[in-house]
């Protein structure tokens, strides 16, 4: 293992929430399959419950919890703004390590994190590609390696490709946003038209199927 990559490992932070978190899913499966067991009881019970168990461990696995989710959103609003600040730094003339230090003073401290790793790999003799790897686990930071890349093998200027891709992640953030509204809106919809929908079957389509049967029956 190369030195930088031993000291990105030594240097990255470990998730406390980790381990709770897996417990608190493990507990909430069990007591779901017991409850279900002890509701429909007989030996029927202990084989639905445990299947209970299984089916609501993995449903818990695949949900993102809110902690997570918060940080992620963070990160994407703040990286646009990380990377303005980064392309300021360059058309001032400063360093791509100093720039990634100063960005670092202006976004939340997880991503902060990550910017002084990235210098910190600069300083070490890293390639500006090399040290941005750490975004790779970032949303959208995927999309920063790209720009570098892309930069690096057309000659474009860094600084003005960096303005562009903070355009394009708020104008990507702000699509999000709307559609995300937009859903809402039809899930607010929902519990109101499953109010109706009893009423309008047992008011309207019920007394035409009775009234059709009861032709039916009367002819025969």
């Amino acid at each position: 293992m190369k030195p930088r990559t031993r000291l990105r490992a030594l240097t990255r932070p470990a998730n406390p929430s980790a381990v709770p978190t897996r417990d608190r899913r493990i507990w909430i499966a069990i007591a779901t399959g017991i409850l279900t067991a002890l509701t429909i009881g007989n030996h029927y019970g202990l084989l639905v419950g445990a299947v209970t168990t299984i089916v609501v461990h993995l449903a818990l696995r695949r949900m993102e919890p809110a902690a997570t989710r918060r940080a992620r959103e963070r990160d994407r609003a703040d990286l646009p703004f990380a990377l303005d600040v980064f392309a300021a730094c360059l058309h001032s003339g400063a360093p791509l390590d100093r720039a990634l230090s100063t960005c670092a003073e202006a976004v939340n401290p997880a991503l902060a994190n990550r910017f002084r790793r990235a210098a910190r790999s600069l300083t070490l003799g890293a390639t500006l590609a090399e040290a941005l790897t750490e975004f790779d686990s970032l949303a959208d930071g995927h999309r920063l390696v790209q720009t570098i890349g892309r930069s690096a093998d057309t000659g474009a200027r860094l600084a003005d490709s960096l303005h562009l891709l903070a355009k394009e992640l708020r104008f990507d953030r702000e699509q999000a946003a709307l559609s995300h509204a937009h859903r809402a809106g039809v899930w607010m919809v929902l519990p109101l038209c499953l109010c109706f929908l009893p009423a309008f079957i047992a008011a309207g389509l019920l007394p035409v199927v009775i009234s059709s049967l009861d032709g039916i029956l009367n002819t025969y």
